[in-house]
This record gives C-alpha cells, structure tokens and sequence, in this order.
C-alpha cells in the first residue's frame, strides 16, 4: 500500500495542476472542439479528487494556520 499523503498538500497540488489545465484550455465553444476533447471528464475528476480530501484538508489547515476568531467562534 503507497503510503498515505497529506490532505492539504494533496488539496493544493490539485487546485495547482487543475489552475494550469484550464489556463491551457482554449475556452472554444464545444461545437468548435474535437469531440473527445476531455474538459468535461477532467472538470468531473478534479471536483471528485477535491471533495475527498476537502474536509481533512480544511481539519490540517485550521490546525495550523492562524485564523482571526470571527463571530461564531467567540461565541
């Protein structure tokens, strides 16, 4: 088994790699792309990889980062 990968790391690199995908895009519209182009494939797998490590990543990322207390939290 591969070891295990920190869910924040993970959630940055993603957001990361999918920044320069769709800055690569050419933004055509669809009637104009080939018919295999994957935008919709990839759009679907990023948002399935995040929603996996979204919530542990936001656990890690309170954990140590220093947040301003807001309203809910004082009280």
């Amino acid at each position: 088994m591969p070891p295990r990968r920190d869910p924040l790391a993970v959630q940055l690199l993603l957001a990361s790699d999918w920044l320069q995908v769709i800055r690569a895009d050419p933004r055509l519209p669809a009637e104009h792309l080939p018919a295999d182009w994957p935008a919709v494939k990839a759009e679907s797998l990023f948002v399935e990889l995040d929603k996996t490590v979204a919530q542990p990543a936001g656990e890690i990322a309170r954990q140590i980062l220093d947040l301003r207390p807001t309203a809910e939290t004082q009280a």
